[in-house]
């Protein structure tokens, strides 16, 4: 299985900052709207949006929550782990440089609901709302 790391960044207004793959690309979920990520290998993040973001803001990997780990199989077999870390930060948008992708942009979880998300993203998402109210109650 192929390792991936997913970040939920988090702004101030309680909004996901959500990436537009390219259409024609081969990565994982082209075409579509999905959290930023990176493949891990040897435990070091590669991905050019999430390095692009911590290096920009000096952000240091470490104060990333972990979340949850996912499995996930494509539509040609391929498998993945999905290793979810949370961010709380509130991003300028126009500051960071779009390597690939795209667009970006925050999203409240009922615009998620209503765009081209994988399957596997919006579970994601949900259940880190799901789980974050149940932890408030």
């Amino acid at each position: 299985m192929k390792p991936v790391a997913i970040i939920i960044f988090i702004n101030n207004k309680d909004e996901v900052l959500m990436q537009m793959k390219d259409k024609n690309s081969s990565k994982l979920f082209s075409g579509r709207w999905t959290l930023p990520e990176g493949s891990l290998i040897n435990g070091e993040l590669s991905g050019d949006l999430v390095k692009g973001i911590i290096e920009d803001n000096f952000l240091d990997a470490k104060t990333f929550t972990f979340f949850k780990k996912y499995t996930y199989v494509d539509k040609v077999k391929n498998e993945y782990e999905l290793f979810v870390f949370i961010r709380k930060i509130h991003l300028d948008l126009l500051k960071i440089t779009l390597y690939e992708g795209e667009k970006i942009d925050y999203k409240t979880l009922k615009e998620i609901e209503l765009i081209s998300t994988p399957e596997i993203i919006l579970k994601i998402i949900k259940e880190y709302f799901n789980t974050r109210e149940a932890i408030r109650v």
